[in-house]
């Protein structure tokens, strides 16, 4: 009985814990935020059944591609990157060196 007991006592213990320690955000763009230092201006947002997808203009030209995915406790960055247009206008948007 003492066994059942003490794993009770242990569970409420690390769920408890899990619940304080948690860095949610009430809001997609709000966890995406706590990642990112500049978000920049919502160019597209659309919603999937896991979570949100944003598209992000920057004011130096790039462009973010966020993902914030919806937990129980709220919503967390799920990952994201960014893409740059290359500065020499005439080159090819096929080319290689266009991803920085």
């Amino acid at each position: 009985m003492t066994r059942i007991a003490l794993f009770f006592c242990l569970l409420a213990l690390f769920a408890t814990s899990y619940f304080l320690t948690d860095d949610s955000s009430p809001t997609p763009l709000q966890a995406i935020e706590q990642m990112r230092e500049e978000v920049g201006t919502v160019l597209h947002e659309a919603s999937t059944d896991k979570g949100t997808l944003f598209f992000l203009v920057h004011e130096d030209g790039q462009i973010h591609a966020e993902f914030a995915k919806k937990t129980i406790l709220g919503w967390k960055w799920g990952n994201g990157g960014s893409h740059a247009i290359p500065a020499d206008s005439e080159m090819s948007l096929y080319d290689p060196a266009f991803s920085t």
